[in-house]
């Protein structure tokens, strides 16, 4: 189950011009003299459980370009990241996003997937992801204790999942990001819930060997 919710942004970048953020939900991604934005979410949902419940947040963004940074923290920032991540030369732009899982308290559910949707490169109008230009998907500290997604080794191209520790009601992810050769387009994303399928259940075999004595428990990973 995947929401559309947005469409903005680079082969990845799902964006709205600037705005003034809610106290409560205080711009934390370093400033962009490139580009930058935000999108609220705001869906009504079935949960997996039964039900329906209401999702509700805000992503913000931002699009740096490396040959052309403003010097202080926005050169910091992108700097400790192509650090980091042995990013190549010719990657010349970064992209980084947040996510906060709330809006004026009224969020009731955990995000567990992100992910950044573009045109394919041949301008067909079809939204899907193409990992050719997003390189070193990762999370990054933000400092003000944003949930991280699963380690980088377990993500692909501009895909984030949260499966241990889920970006719950009320908190907001670390920094993602990823770097590319191309500069930003109009794109979309997906952010969904946790599903019942990261609910810890027994296998149908394992219900045999209760019956024994014995107890199997599998944490099944969701892919949209």
């Amino acid at each position: 189950m995947v929401r559309k919710i947005v469409l903005l942004g680079l082969f990845a970048v799902a964006i709205l011009p600037g705005g003034v953020a809610e106290a409560t939900l205080d711009r934390i991604l370093t400033s962009s003299s490139h580009y930058e934005g935000f999108v609220y979410f705001n869906e009504t949902v079935d949960h997996p459980l039964g039900g329906t419940v209401n999702f509700k947040g805000r992503i913000d963004f931002a699009v740096y370009d490396r040959d052309n940074l403003a010097g202080g923290e926005e050169t910091s920032f992108v700097d400790d990241f192509v650090s980091l991540m042995g990013v190549a030369d010719e990657d010349r732009f970064i992209y980084a996003y947040q996510i906060f899982n709330d809006y004026d308290g009224i969020s009731e559910e955990d995000v567990s997937y992100f992910e950044v949707l573009g045109l394919m490169p041949d301008g067909e109008a079809t939204y899907s992801i193409n990992p050719s230009i997003m390189n070193n998907t990762t999370g990054v500290d933000d400092g003000a204790s944003g949930v991280a997604p699963d380690p980088v080794d377990s993500v692909e191209a501009g895909i984030w999942e949260w499966l241990t520790d889920l970006v719950e009601v009320g908190t907001h992810s670390q920094f993602l990001l990823f770097s590319s050769v191309n500069d930003w387009v109009k794109g979309t994303y997906r952010i969904d819930i946790a599903q019942e399928s990261d609910f810890p259940a027994p296998e149908p075999a394992t219900l045999a060997m209760l019956g024994m004595g014995s107890a199997l428990f599998l944490r099944r990973r969701w892919k949209s």
